[in-house]
C-alpha cells in the first residue's frame, strides 16, 4: 500500500512546488512619505500630452505638471519648476530600469528668480511642461515600458517678495521684503508611456 501511494505523493509535493514559485513582482517606485505642511495643502499632478504614447528612442513625450492648491485657502509655493532642483523626474521601466533626471544646483548660481512664487486660491494651480527624450544622455532609455512621475520638495521657507527689490531693499524691509512659503515635500501620480523600436 505504502508503494502504491509513493508516487501519488512525490506528484503532489513536485506540483506543490512548481505552484509556490514566487511571482515575479512588477518594479515599482520607492515610497515617498508626504512632508506637510505641504502634503495637506498641495497636490502634485502629472500626465503626458497628446494621444499617443507610444514612442521611438528618437521621439519624445511632454510631461505636464501642476500643483494645486486643495485647502480651503490660499495657498503659497514656490514656482520655481524647473527639472532638477525643486522637482525630480522619476522614471521606471518594467525591465528594471530607474532614472532620474539630474539636480541642476549649478543653474541656480547667479539667477535672479528667486521671487518666482505662486499664491494658489482654493482650486487653483501652478504648473509647467516638460520634454522628456528617451535618447537624452540622462535618461537612455531603451524600448520598454515606463512609469514617470514627480516628485517636489522645497525647503526654502521665504521667497523674495518683488523682483524690484535691491540688496540694500531687502536689509532695510527685512521680513517685510520676504513671502512665507509652503515646504515639504510631494510625490505626483504616476503616467505611463512606451518606447518602441525604429
Amino acid at each position: 500500500m505504502a508503494r502504491k501511494l509513493m508516487p501519488a505523493v512525490l506528484l503532489v509535493l513536485l506540483v506543490g512546488c512548481r505552484n509556490s514559485q514566487p511571482k515575479p513582482v512588477a518594479p515599482a517606485f520607492r515610497a515617498v512619505k508626504p512632508v506637510a505642511p505641504l502634503s495637506g495643502k498641495v497636490r502634485a499632478h502629472v500626465r503626458l500630452l497628446g494621444r499617443n504614447h507610444k514612442i521611438t528612442k528618437s521621439g519624445s513625450v511632454i510631461l505636464e505638471l501642476k500643483l494645486m492648491n486643495v485647502s480651503n485657502a490660499d495657498t503659497i509655493v514656490y514656482n520655481e519648476l524647473e527639472q532638477g532642483w525643486l522637482v525630480v523626474i522619476e522614471v521606471l521601466g518594467d525591465n528594471g530600469v530607474y532614472k532620474r533626471a539630474p539636480m541642476m544646483d549649478e543653474l541656480r548660481k547667479g539667477r535672479g528668480g528667486k521671487y518666482h512664487y505662486a499664491c494658489l486660491p482654493p482650486g487653483g494651480f501652478a504648473g509647467r511642461q516638460y520634454l522628456i527624450r528617451p535618447s537624452d544622455p540622462w535618461w537612455g532609455l531603451e524600448p520598454a515600458k515606463y512609469k514617470i512621475r514627480v516628485v517636489y520638495r522645497n525647503s526654502y521657507e521665504p521667497c523674495v517678495a518683488s523682483p524690484c527689490f535691491t540688496d540694500k531693499d531687502l536689509d532695510v524691509l527685512k521680513d517685510k521684503a520676504v513671502v512665507p512659503l509652503l515646504t515639504g515635500m510631494i510625490a505626483s501620480n504616476v503616467a505611463e508611456f512606451e518606447v518602441v523600436k525604429e
